[in-house]
């Protein structure tokens, strides 16, 4: 599929559209708008889950269910900051998470397992304990989550300075730093280099 790409024109409606002049602390860069129109248009995600974590983040809207802003550590995004946005697409990765599927323990999962299997005296696996088994890992697991703000999914790449957020990208977690680091310092860095000055 091809990607499209927005003429000037369209971003200046896009903009409008979006009312991102409504943020007046915030500053969003070329970039990061046309990856917001792409989102759109193709239809994968729509921008409004990535505008719910600008609102909150810039004190416009209701607390979300994801991760609170974290600020990268280690080169080469060192002194970069970013903000999950969760969409159902990432239903999956947060139950393998929460059960600790992708970290090879499992710890959570053996434990729904152990306490529903625990408090029966059947010798057989009964329908009510795979149906509590299936509630639990999936349900439960999303609910807890949600509940402790502990949701992921892809990324809002930002910086901070004098009291303003700078909206640099939007990334997935299977880029790597380095492609998006890449991205930032061709699209973004010529006109906001000061954001990584201060590592």
């Amino acid at each position: 599929m091809k990607i499209p790409f927005p003429l000037k024109e369209q971003l200046i409606e896009y903009k409008k559209w979006n009312d991102f002049e409504r943020f007046e602390n915030a500053v969003f860069t070329d970039l990061f708008i046309t990856q917001l129109w792409i989102m759109d248009k193709m239809g994968y995600i729509p921008s409004c889950y990535v505008m719910d974590e600008i609102n909150f983040l810039e004190g416009k809207g209701k607390k979300t269910a994801t991760k609170p802003a974290t600020r990268f550590t280690k080169p080469p995004l060192e002194g970069l900051w970013h903000k999950h946005f969760f969409v159902s697409h990432f239903l999956v990765r947060n139950l393998c998470n929460y059960l600790g599927v992708e970290q090879g323990h499992q710890k959570n999962l053996k434990r729904i397992i152990h306490e529903v299997l625990g408090r029966s005296d059947s010798e057989y696996f009964t329908e009510e304990m795979s149906a509590e088994i299936a509630h639990r890992v999936s349900i439960e697991a999303f609910q807890e989550r949600a509940g402790e703000d502990r949701l992921t999914g892809e990324w809002i790449i930002f910086g901070k300075q004098d009291g303003k957020n700078y909206y640099l990208s939007v990334a997935t977690h299977d880029e790597g730093d380095d492609v998006i680091f890449s991205r930032i310092q061709q699209y973004c860095m010529p006109q906001f280099s000061f954001l990584l000055s201060g590592k």
